[in-house]
């Protein structure tokens, strides 16, 4: 086997006793792919020199390209393709004359299309800066209508009443004191008649004037008791997975079809400023910036993929310039993987997983003491995954809580009137007749019963936690908590954990050496999932490959259902 190093793009010497180098893949839960490590290398003349002068340079920040191009015969292959990791970096033995030198040095190897690089890279970088830089406009932005809306009061529905009450005898009245002074005038004499006819015009005015005054009345009622629907700003899920991606020149790919559905409303905190007048009198501003604000969980890009793997149960990989964003369980994963093992493998030891059994899964959406309509509809909140055994009884070993908090509250629909709405209704259709009577035209009633349906309620225009709302045609439909709920996520995406209807029930086989060429590291760094000479689904855990022997030492997970004596039960609040 021959060896071509390059180093910024040079061929340069290779690292000292290169045959002896050993490539570390390790394969976690958010990813197929690995994440990747070398033994350190060392190196000497001019490589050394290179790498040197980079660092000399003040560039020991930016990115040195290294290629490690393996020959085995006729074949060749590009087995590490990235640039040098100066984290590990070390210089050996420097000799000080004038001037300090040292002609060695210590680097490891990191893969530049690799899930660790984009997940480095995505690390404490916020979606303000993207704002900043352009990346993300008000373009980009959705606008998510929001009602205010209080949980009707005593006193309001008291008042509403009251006041409903007040006009129709005032209404009355003035009818009644019309038709008298009309009947007047047609008992009267020529005399008496004028006078009459003269009353009759001063109680028609004032009919007239008390149907303005009490118009006026109920319009001032209207914007006092219910606000304006509010325009608020949100962005939609894959907006802001694919400017992420745009940032680090990427490009996304998912098949997480909530990620066109779900968007994200920032939280609305109170501001500082004490003027008495906006808390006697709201002025329900709308939130004009769609991201996520800087106190809200995913502002940071990296919290905001976390989220993903939270509500999705997602792995990612970089395939080529492409970010692929998908369920743990998916199909591609395994359609992805070109790795197959040699048909007779020799298993020193067999484990099962039990200990990844948890008695209980639960996931759990945010309440917000400020939205009281969080805690009022609280269905959907929350939902909880116990597993039993079928025969009743338990050795010990079903225990452990795995909690899936997701720091977002759920929307809450407002579908129908409430009941201060429902008697201004009442008093509106008054309004919208008496304006007739004095020639005018309003539309009162329709505008206080259609344009505030299937849009987001909150009790106040202020809140601390950021939301989660569904809109289909741009409305918040009324049966949303059958699309976003978190009995609906644990369901559909969160299934493959199950020991009972998932493939959770693994078994794991440690210290496996088994034949490996360089042809299957490449294949391998694409996906480390498998199918065995059996059938069976596997994982690779580790890998551990030299590449002077033609073997591998590694731990694999096998999908293997060991028992059917388990059954679940499910609680939602």
């Amino acid at each position: 086997m021959e060896i071509q190093t390059l180093i910024g793009g040079q061929v340069s010497s290779p690292p000292v006793d290169w045959q002896n180098n050993t490539i570390q893949a390790t394969f976690g839960t958010d990813s197929s792919q690995p994440q990747i490590e070398s033994d350190s290398m060392e190196f000497v003349l001019d490589s050394a020199a290179k790498i040197l002068d980079h660092v000399k340079n003040g560039d020991i920040f930016e990115n040195l390209p290294l290629q490690q191009i393996y020959k085995d015969g006729s074949n060749e292959y590009v087995a590490l393709d990235g640039y040098v990791d100066f984290s590990g970096y070390e210089e050996l033995e420097p000799t000080f004359g004038s001037i300090e030198r040292s002609n060695r040095v210590l680097v490891k190897f990191r893969q530049d299309e690799s899930i660790t690089n984009f997940i480095d890279q995505i690390q404490g970088v916020s979606y303000g800066s993207l704002l900043a830089e352009g990346l993300i406009t008000s373009q980009d932005y959705v606008t998510i209508n929001t009602v205010i809306m209080k949980k009707a009061s005593a006193l309001e529905v008291a008042t509403l009443i009251i006041t409903l009450y007040l006009i129709s005898n005032q209404i009355i009245d003035a009818i009644k004191s019309i038709q008298e002074v009309a009947n007047n005038i047609l008992g009267a004499g020529l005399a008496a008649g004028v006078v009459a006819v003269a009353s009759l015009i001063i109680q028609l005015a004032y009919a007239i004037a008390l149907i303005s005054l009490l118009v006026k009345l109920i319009t001032d009622l209207k914007e006092l008791f219910i606000p304006p629907v509010v325009k608020n700003k949100g962005i939609k899920f894959k907006t802001l997975l694919e400017k992420s991606c745009e940032k680090f020149g990427y490009t996304l790919e998912t098949d997480i079809d909530e990620l066109e559905t779900y968007h994200y409303l920032p939280s609305k905190p109170y501001s500082n400023e004490t003027n008495i007048l906006k808390k006697l009198i709201p002025q329900n501003v709308a939130g004009t910036v769609g991201i996520p604000s800087t106190s809200d969980y995913g502002y940071l890009i990296n919290e905001f993929w976390d989220l993903m793997k939270s509500m999705f149960n997602t792995k990612i990989a970089v395939v080529g310039n492409t970010i692929q964003l998908r369920n743990a369980d998916s199909d591609y994963w395994l359609k992805q993987s070109t790795f197959k093992p040699h048909e007779t493998l020799n298993f020193k030891s067999k484990k099962y997983n039990t200990e990844d059994l948890k008695q209980t899964r639960m996931m759990t959406f945010t309440t917000d003491v400020n939205d009281e309509w969080t805690t009022e509809n609280y269905t959907g909140t929350s939902y909880e995954i116990k597993t039993e055994s079928t025969k009743g009884t338990l050795n010990g070993s079903i225990k452990g809580l795995e909690r899936i908090n997701i720091p977002l509250c759920l929307p809450n629909n407002k579908d129908k009137p409430n009941s201060i709405e429902t008697l201004m209704i009442t008093i509106a259709r008054f309004a919208d007749q008496l304006t007739k009577i004095i020639g005018q035209k309003s539309n009162y009633t329709a505008q206080i019963r259609n344009s505030r349906v299937n849009v987001l309620k909150v009790s106040q225009n202020n809140y601390d936690i950021a939301k989660v709302v569904v809109l289909v045609n741009n409305q918040l439909p009324s049966n949303h908590r059958d699309l976003l709920s978190a009995k609906y996520l644990m369901n559909k995406y969160h299934r493959g954990k199950s020991f009972v209807s998932g493939t959770g029930q693994k078994v794991i086989y440690e210290d496996v050496d088994l034949p490996f060429t360089l042809s299957d590291l490449k294949k391998t760094l694409k996906s480390g999932t498998f199918v065995l000479s059996d059938g069976r689904v596997a994982e690779f855990i580790e890998l551990n490959y030299n590449f002077s022997k033609d073997m591998a030492n590694c731990s694999i997970s096998v999908q293997e259902n060991y028992t059917n004596k388990l059954k679940e039960v499910t609680y939602e609040p």
